[in-house]
């Protein structure tokens, strides 16, 4: 039996029990058909971008996300819009900064952690060769960064003309989306239905999208299918219950279950 909500406890339960647990393996939902957990490999693809209408539940999926990835060891930042992140980062000792407020803490600490993970890959005398470089991502412990409602974020200061992101932090978020699968780095941005929508800023959001596994939340696929999936009718228009969505890989489309905090 698979509940309609549920959430990072019961995922990590289902794949240790399919003996599917493994460091770079992120279980992100579950395959609705098969009641299966639906296994991302985060070094072949670092980032999870969650997408969907206001309402659907993106920031639940992506705490639900980040606590199953963190673990007990690892590193959370989170940059996000308003404060419903304050009182989960205070919670989880996460790193938190807002686009409405001061980011310069924030940033020098993410600094240090890329600085730290960029010492020790270098330590490694075979760090070039692909496959000794995979291993040594997996011996560092995990950095999650969050970045929730990312089309926020990337608008620019109506009164000033600026960004909301100050010019290193952009930098390090820069690096951390190209590169960050060598440095034990995963992504979790979530995406509104704006953020697809009139010109991107340094095509961030396509970047995410592209380069990322896909995880949609909505009403029908019709709502949120900025991947362009080619499906009959009847399919774009399924509806979806409560927790429902899809997860997107190269124009295929599964139907999932997807978690929340419960």
């Amino acid at each position: 039996h698979v509940p309609e909500i549920f959430g990072a406890e019961f995922l990590e339960q289902t794949a240790r029990k399919l003996g599917k647990a493994s460091p770079e393996m992120l279980p992100a939902a579950i395959v609705q058909q098969s009641a299966q957990p639906l296994m991302l490999d985060l070094m072949e693809k670092h980032i999870v971008f969650v997408y969907g209408k206001h309402g659907t539940g993106k920031t639940s999926i992506l705490r639900a996300l980040a606590a199953l990835r963190v673990g007990e060891e690892g590193a959370v930042f989170v940059l996000g819009a308003g404060n419903e992140w304050y009182s989960w980062s205070r919670d989880h000792n996460a790193q938190y900064a807002s686009i409405d407020g001061d980011q310069k803490a924030f940033t020098s600490a993410l600094d240090d952690e890329f600085r730290s993970r960029l010492a020790f890959r270098k330590t490694h005398a075979n760090y070039t060769d692909p496959a000794a470089a995979r291993e040594i991502a997996l011996k560092m412990k995990p950095l999650v960064l969050v970045l929730d409602d990312v089309e926020r974020w990337l608008e620019q200061r109506r009164e000033h003309g600026q960004p909301y992101l100050e010019r290193q932090l952009s930098q390090l978020l820069g690096s951390a989306i190209a590169k960050g699968a060598n440095y034990g780095i995963c992504i979790l941005a979530g995406c509104g239905a704006s953020g697809m929508t009139g010109a991107l800023p340094n095509n961030t959001i396509r970047q995410l999208k592209d380069g990322g596994w896909g995880l949609a939340a909505g009403n029908t696929l019709t709502d949120c299918n900025p991947w362009n999936a080619d499906l009959p009718y009847s399919r774009e228009n399924q509806a979806m219950r409560a927790g429902e969505g899809f997860y997107v890989r190269n124009e295929t489309v599964t139907h999932v279950l997807l978690p929340a905090e419960v």
